[in-house]
């Protein structure tokens, strides 16, 4: 198994992207980072949005406009041979990109890039040009917004379960929501059940929409 090293950038998703893909298939990682990305807790966001805990992938921090800090830092961190290396080299600056590639490009390794807002991987390392690897993983809502520091809590439970309101949708779209021909709908005012009325009245559609962006 191999060791997979993300660099870390304000561009947060297509880091954690590669290490929800790539789960269960390699042994460690590390993050390449640099002082200002750790005091805006970008490597932190990274792991809670993938379920790591805070603070336990190792950092390698360098200074992200130093060529010969990146190479010290890198040599210093990695002894002996290097290899058995993914690395994803999306994030960082231009003289990150380049010590970085100079210093994984062997064999052993695969260097890769996942462009922003694709799902594949684009290899650079040791096949540039090659086909491009999908990456079948997809965030969740929770994912995507944690990955960028940010956290939401609905205040209010659902009045039915998804799988109840994908349902009535589903029943729904095949009348053409065509609202005329609804009973639950037009009777939605008239039933006994507050619950009921609520939800027929709208409630089902926001529910609806909800969870299918949530999931």
């Amino acid at each position: 198994m191999t060791t997979l090293i993300s660099v870390i950038s304000e561009q947060t998703i297509p880091n954690l992207l590669l290490i929800r893909e790539l789960k269960g298939k390699y042994k460690d990682q590390v993050f390449i980072t640099t002082p200002d990305m750790e005091r805006q807790r970008r490597s932190q966001w990274i792991e809670t949005a993938a379920g790591i805990p805070e603070n336990s992938v190792r950092r390698i921090i360098v200074d992200e406009n130093s060529l010969p800090d990146i190479r010290q830092k890198l040599t210093a961190a990695f002894s002996g041979d290097v290899a058995g290396f993914h690395i994803n080299l999306t994030g960082g600056t231009k003289p990150m990109t380049i010590g970085i590639y100079e210093f994984f490009s062997k064999p052993g390794n695969r260097i890769v890039y996942v462009p922003i807002g694709k799902n594949h991987q684009e290899e650079l390392y040791p096949n540039p040009g090659c086909d491009d690897i999908p990456i079948a993983y997809r965030l969740n809502l929770m994912e995507y917004l944690l990955a960028y520091g940010l956290y939401y809590q609905s205040d209010e439970a659902l009045l039915h379960p998804k799988e109840f309101t994908a349902v009535f949708f589903n029943d729904f779209r095949r009348k053409k929501f065509r609202f005329n021909i609804e009973p639950r709908i037009i009777n939605a005012q008239q039933n006994d059940s507050e619950i009921e009325k609520v939800y027929y009245s709208g409630r089902w559609f926001e529910e609806f929409i909800f969870t299918y962006v949530a999931e």
